[in-house]
């Protein structure tokens, strides 16, 4: 995770990499925003498709998860926003397309949780903190809306 360490910023905002591992603690104290106590900006990006019919992040049909959260990583982005469907987490159906299964063996075999699990697990590995984003109720939009 990238955040400003406090002893420095008179100097201006520093970044620094630390591992918070799975679990993140997320404050707001005095109009600043903290993560396990330290000063956190959130640099982010939307990643969008679980919410939708296929119901896995898009473009793993041709990358690998892990190269694309790598690279989110490298260019110093430090959270993503999932977003997933309520109709598909009810659903819990199987996970079955969407995506290449030799690039992204670890969805192999999940149920729509699982898949979720899956991508939060592989973003934390990389230093990302994961947004849940309840984007619709029904997957399929435009059709289905909301």
């Amino acid at each position: 995770m990238l955040f400003s360490d406090s002893e420095e910023a008179a100097a201006g905002p520093t970044l620094k990499l630390i591992d918070f591992g799975y679990a993140a603690m997320i404050s707001a104290d005095g109009g600043t925003l903290r993560c396990n106590g330290h000063e956190f900006y959130i640099k982010g990006l939307n990643w969008f498709g679980p919410e939708g019919r296929e119901r896995v992040p898009f473009g793993l049909w041709e990358r690998p998860m892990r190269e694309l959260l790598g690279f989110v990583a490298e260019h110093e982005f430090n959270t993503i926003r999932l977003f997933f469907s309520m109709q598909n987490l009810n659903e819990n159906k199987p996970t079955r397309g969407g995506y290449d299964a030799q690039a992204n063996p670890e969805l192999a075999g999940t149920d729509y949780i699982g898949m979720l699990q899956a991508v939060v697990r592989a973003a934390a590995e990389h230093g990302l903190l994961v947004v849940l984003a309840n984007h619709q109720l029904r997957s399929g939009y435009p059709d289905d809306w909301p």
